[in-house]
């Protein structure tokens, strides 16, 4: 509901973001000027039940799983059924999942229709996830990362790394020295009027995820004086593992917004990352004042 309120996505720019992933694949997209409803919403077709015939809006994604999409190849009345009513309710895009390959009755009609058909050897839900994820970023301009997100001297910092590399840690560490502690294991990013903010995604927030522990909350640590529920994201690092110092990348983009970003080691191979961390926010934080 939230998608159709905003932007629509159009079924180009949709088909392109899917063949990112790299075993997705567009057989047929319809030409700019022919193109039908844009994207908004993910449905799952299931032929063989009647209530999900019901879910079927203009705008949306018809996912078919490798049992679906077996039952129309096989079924010429289930086909007709399916081509019918994806017809009528303005589907915008057919994907075949499974490493299932859609005949030539599917492919014809698609063409002459103007629906998008796509075909790919994941698992219809990952394919829907997938789906979800360029929706929300694009329409909804909202992402959700693995990582960890405080407050330092003024600036939203996000902290990524690989699973292991110690972003709990590293986080738990700066918010015991006085940094506002915000979100941990899952960020929900935002943009909106060209400005990134950031918070606690879900359950997940007043939580610090420790590796072999389902959420410890983050009331019930020591010497973490300041949380807060939001902020805005200026400066994005990321820990990394059998890496000597700090390296520097001029740029990293998040829901197309440009953010300082920095490499630094793992706090478990280097214990005082933290006062590093701090030293870089530190010369952002001076350049801001300068400025203002």
């Amino acid at each position: 509901e939230e998608a159709e309120k905003s932007s629509s996505l159009s079924i180009q720019s949709f088909c392109r973001e899917l063949e990112k992933d790299g075993d997705i694949k567009t057989l047929f997209c319809p030409s700019a000027e022919k193109h039908r409803n844009a994207v908004h919403c993910v449905c799952l077709y299931f032929p063989a039940t009647e209530s999900s015939v019901r879910d079927i809006s203009s705008g949306s994604v018809a996912v078919l799983s490798e049992k679906d999409g077996l039952s129309l190849l096989i079924s010429s009345r289930k086909r007709i059924s399916f081509l019918s009513k994806t017809e009528r309710a303005g589907v915008s895009c057919i994907v075949f999942t499974a490493g299932q390959t859609p005949c030539r009755e599917i492919a014809d009609f698609c063409k002459k229709h103007h629906i998008a058909l796509l075909a790919s050897s994941y698992d219809s839900h990952y394919i829907e996830s997938r789906i979800k994820r360029i929706i929300r970023e694009h329409l909804l301009k909202t992402t959700v990362c693995h990582g960890a997100f405080l407050q330092i001297y003024g600036s939203g910092v996000l902290i990524t790394g690989d699973a292991g590399s110690g972003k709990t840690t590293c986080a738990l560490t700066l918010a015991q020295r006085g940094h506002v502690w915000i979100a941990d294991d899952l960020v929900e990013i935002t943009a909106k009027n060209a400005v990134l903010r950031g918070k606690a995604y879900g359950p997940t927030r007043n939580l610090a995820a420790f590796r072999g522990h389902d959420g410890i909350t983050i009331e019930t640590l020591e010497n973490i004086a300041y949380t807060q529920d939001e902020a805005t994201v200026d400066l994005w690092c990321e820990l990394r593992k059998n890496m000597e110092g700090q390296m520097y990348a001029r740029k990293r983009l998040v829901l197309e917004i440009a953010l300082p970003f920095c490499c630094f080691p793992s706090p478990l191979e280097v214990p005082d990352v933290s006062f590093f961390i701090e030293n870089w926010v530190k010369s952002f934080a001076f350049e801001r004042e300068k400025i203002s």
